[in-house]
């Protein structure tokens, strides 16, 4: 992966992130988590933007093999990615989501 993949098809162009307060634990990211989702609400979530990385790999490979580039890295993030969902999809992951952030 490198900084001149562009962004798959349909996602909404980059611009600049407002600054964001750093939640409580110090995490920005987890500012609009809902502390209430079930654990099926989080695995439903992280399963559907994994799912989002896939296709961008999917993606990034072809672009790559059709201009004739390697795609060594994407190939390996793909098979990475390929394995979270299966342990998403069988239950392997579930204990991850038990407990609030």
């Amino acid at each position: 992966m490198s900084a001149d993949d562009p962004a798959p098809p349909g996602a909404p162009a980059q611009a600049e992130a407002p600054p964001q307060e750093p939640a409580p634990d110090g995490l920005p990211l987890f500012r609009h988590a809902d502390p209430d989702a079930t654990p099926a609400q989080r695995i439903a979530a992280v399963h559907a933007f994994t799912t989002r990385c896939r296709a961008w790999a999917v993606a990034a490979i072809a672009r790559r093999r059709e201009e004739g580039r390697a795609a060594d890295d994407w190939e390996l993030y793909l098979r990475f990615t390929d394995h979270t969902l299966m342990e998403l999809e069988n239950g392997t992951l579930d204990h991850w989501f038990r407990q609030n952030p």
